[in-house]
């Protein structure tokens, strides 16, 4: 359709006399800023703040993202959104109104009506007032909000990454205070003494445990069960009598209660663990000093935060080195429960639950260095218990039973921490002479420095890796070094005491 030459804006502000500006041309912008055709005194007009185009012979506004936004006969305009204009319509920009006029045709036909919107019809092209429009634009902001969220994370990932310690110590104290007690101010024994220590990914954490018993120095206090080194001298004595036993720094506690345990297991929803051997236990002692029976069958077991408690801290089943070890089970539990994406969301109120019921001295960047280990790194964290193998029992003068411990703990905390110091032991289980030789050369280019080489007691076929426990780190690093998939290591009890990793070389080593 063709269209009339005879156009005119007629423009008024308050206090200024009505202008009228003839479109003779295609774009007519409109604006603060004076390179425009129409000049606004209004200070709400951005410097460019709209335009009035021809497209396929009809004129349209278009509003050029203003700060302030275009209204049309009183309705908002969408940012870029072509606008077809008829006889009579209305433009306001700020206090300003640019009413549009022609002497001559220049709609479409089917637009017979003279306002903005027919009744009962869709507007051409949409605007921001109209359902489609708002949701158009409920999808951008929520987009940009996603993106600007991403950036955040990123940055303080960022940041964190550069500012946080390389590797942290945690001891996790957990009391056995029953609620009288803790009203009374006595923070009860710590039972629980585990060690967290985080380390920058890929490497992953590790978690060391000690059993309750093991009679040693408590510095400034004489020597006492490990348990009592919180009680008698707090946070401080507690954290050097650890790094004491471990060979290890300490660099943070972090103390949490009976009910603690149930509030943060319970805020996660429940944590899965499987259970190896049925548990039985006739005298689970409770908050009131009564007994109650504890039964919880083999296999997997979704437990709340009481079960996940009483698993974590019955030991009549076994013993206190049993005991430890279920505590890691709900721990690395709890850590696998939150990485599930649909968990996310459970994160603030377990970091709530944390907060509300620990003590501890960590710090933001301290912090930052757990969650980056903990949730960034591929692997479950490698985990130590102090068994028998690494501590002698005695009976005290009271007749109690008491562990000391080994010199060989300090040594297997040591392969755990630092994977490089495992001894290590090449086997040629193939007829190809000299194969362990040159791979044990390979190893201590690698960095390990005790590294020995025999051949096999028989021919192998398939490479294999043999850990002890605590050793896997060790083990993976030996796996890697000579190129053999992570799966080819395994735990082993068959180990001599002096060796941490022995690697078989079987027939596909040497074929390669």
């Amino acid at each position: 359709m063709a269209r009339s030459s005879r156009e005119w804006l007629v423009v008024s502000a308050p206090g200024a006399p009505e202008d009228r500006v003839a479109l003779e041309r295609s774009p007519v912008r409109v604006g603060r800023g004076r390179g425009n055709h129409v000049v606004l005194p209004d200070e709400f007009a951005s410097a460019t703040h709209a335009e009035f185009v021809v497209r396929d012979g009809h004129r349209f506004v278009r509003d050029l993202g203003s700060t302030n936004g275009t209204l049309v006969n009183g309705h908002p305009l969408a940012s870029q959104t072509l606008l077809p204009l008829r006889d009579g319509d209305t433009v306001q920009i700020g206090s300003s109104t640019l009413t549009y006029r022609t002497a001559g045709a220049n709609v479409p036909a089917d637009r017979g009506s003279s306002t903005l919107h027919d009744e009962g019809r869709e507007p051409a092209f949409p605007l921001l007032g109209s359902p489609s429009a708002r949701r158009a634009s409920l999808v951008r902001s929520a987009l940009k909000l996603a993106l600007m969220t991403l950036v955040a994370v990123a940055i303080l990932v960022g940041l964190a990454w550069l500012l946080a310690p390389p590797r942290l110590s945690l001891l996790v104290l957990g009391s056995d205070a029953r609620p009288d007690e803790l009203q009374r101010g006595d923070p009860g024994r710590t039972d629980t003494l585990l060690t967290l220590v985080a380390d920058r990914p890929p490497a992953g954490a590790a978690i060391v445990s000690l059993p309750r018993d093991l009679w040693v120095p408590i510095p400034g206090f004489g020597e006492e069960r490990i348990n009592a080194a919180y009680r008698v001298g707090g946070a401080t004595a507690a954290k050097q009598t650890v790094a004491n036993v471990l060979g290890a720094r300490i660099d943070r506690y972090l103390l949490i209660g009976l009910q603690g345990v149930r509030d943060v297991v319970d805020a996660a929803g429940g944590v899965e663990i499987d259970v190896p051997a049925p548990i039985h236990d006739d005298a689970y002692p409770t908050d009131d000093y009564r007994t109650v029976v504890v039964d919880i069958p083999a296999g997997r077991q979704q437990m709340n935060g009481e079960m996940a408690l009483r698993y974590a801290r019955t030991r009549h089943q076994d013993s206190d080195f049993g005991r430890v070890a279920r505590q890691q089970q709900v721990l690395v539990g709890l850590r696998s429960k939150l990485l599930q994406a649909q968990n996310w969301w459970r994160w603030p109120p377990v970091l709530a639950a944390v907060h509300r019921t620990t003590q501890t001295d960590l710090g933001p960047l301290d912090l930052a260095a757990l969650g980056l280990s903990l949730v960034a790194s591929p692997t479950e964290p490698e985990r130590l218990v102090v068994d028998g193998t690494m501590v002698d029992a005695f009976t005290g003068a009271d007749g109690a039973f008491l562990l000391r411990p080994k010199p060989s703990l300090r040594t297997r905390v040591a392969v755990l921490l630092s994977p490089f110091e495992a001894g290590v032991e090449v086997l040629n289980g193939t007829p190809s002479a000299g194969l362990a030789k040159r791979a044990a050369e390979t190893l201590r280019a690698g960095g390990f420095q005790s590294v020995r080489y025999d051949d096999a007691l028989r021919p192998q076929t398939i490479t294999a890796i043999e850990v002890r426990t605590g050793a896997r780190r060790a083990g993976l690093k030996v796996a890697s070094l000579l190129s053999q998939e992570p799966d080819s290591v395994r735990e082993s009890v068959n180990l001599p005491d002096d060796l941490d990793v022995r690697v078989t070389l079987g027939g596909q080593y040497a074929a390669r």
